[in-house]
Formats: C-alpha cells, structure tokens, sequence
C-alpha cells in the first residue's frame, strides 16, 4: 500500500475504548486530547513533521494514559499521597497502555512510544525503563512537556488547576527533567 492512510474510523475496537474513556473518565479523555493537540503542534513546529508523522504523534498522545484504564480508581483520585504499591501500580500504566494498543493493532512505532516513553525523564528519574536525554524518543520527550503541563492545568479531585503562569513556574523550577531544548521552545509557544 504506497498511501498511507491512519483513521481511527477503521479501528472500531479503539472507537469503543475511546468512547468508554470519554463516558467513564472525563478527566482522562480531556487530558488526553489537550495532550494530543499540543504535542502534535510543538511537533510540527520543532520537526516540520508531515502527515503521517503527526498523525502518528495525534494516536500516541490520545492513547497515552490509556493504561491508566487498569489502575483503580480509588489510587487515580486519591487524595493524599501514593503507598509504595499504589505508586507501583501507577508505574505501569505505560507498558500496559502499550500492551493495549498493540493488542487493538497499532503498530507504528511513534505512537507506540509516546504511550511506553512519556514518563521517561531526560535527567534518568523517570519510568518505565528509566532512559535518559536523547535516549528517549524525540517523540515521547515533547509528549512529556505537554503531558505535565496538562496534568497541572486541570483539576483534579486532589488539587484544583494551576493558572498558566504558576503552571510554567512549576515547570520551569523543574526543567531538569526535560529536554532543555524542547522545553524552551515550550515556554515560547505558551508565552505567544
């Protein structure tokens, strides 16, 4: 096949996961398309992406928390801080997002690694496999900026929303834990 074609529309299983998530977590599906919609522009705008690319980064970053699915909700919304298991258990929503993607047959590999990589930090602290700077996928570092900023600007049953400026305050005091290069472009994007 010399065309690409990635449609949503002809995947009927991820239309009915993705319609569950929209009904069940509002949260998560919201989440997931602000982390989609800015993570496929400051793509473009780093990489000048073309379309299948994008539309690559576009699956991957809607499907990125997707694991998140097989984490309880009473770890997901509470209110204090995380016990060593149930930190443990949030861990893993990136491999078992992937697993769940592959088994509804995605295989291209970008998106595929946003969902496994957007949780990897480019000082090494970060998770599943712990990579570090360019190590991990250019792809899942923007998905990374974009991930947190979301996560920090929405609220949530343990904290309410962050305004913009104390959003990229937070990050910006953080900035060790993304790429210095990606992340400037970030702040620049946010500050037009």
């Amino acid at each position: 096949m010399n065309q690409f074609q990635l449609h949503i529309s002809d995947r009927d299983e991820l239309l009915k996961l993705l319609a569950k998530v929209s009904f069940t977590d509002v949260y998560l599906f919201k989440h997931s398309a602000q982390v989609a919609i800015l993570t496929m522009f400051l793509h473009q705008r780093l990489f000048n992406a073309r379309q299948r690319e994008l539309a690559e980064v576009g699956l991957g970053s809607m499907l990125l928390d997707i694991g998140m699915m097989h984490v309880a909700n009473n770890i997901i919304e509470k209110e204090g801080a995380l016990s060593n298991e149930e930190y443990f258990r949030i861990k893993h929503h990136p491999r078992d997002g992937q697993t769940i993607a592959r088994n509804m047959g995605i295989s291209e590999q970008i998106s595929l690694d946003i969902i496994l990589r957007h949780h990897e930090r480019y000082d090494g602290r970060g998770y599943p496999g712990h990579l570090s700077g360019n190590d991990i996928p250019l792809c899942a570092q923007v998905a990374a900026i974009c991930d947190v900023f979301s996560a920090l600007t929405n609220d949530r049953p343990f904290r309410p929303a962050s305004p913009l400026k104390e959003a990229l305050n937070t990050m910006r005091s953080e900035r060790n834990l993304f790429n210095p290069e990606i992340y400037d472009a970030f702040e620049a994007f946010m500050a037009e």
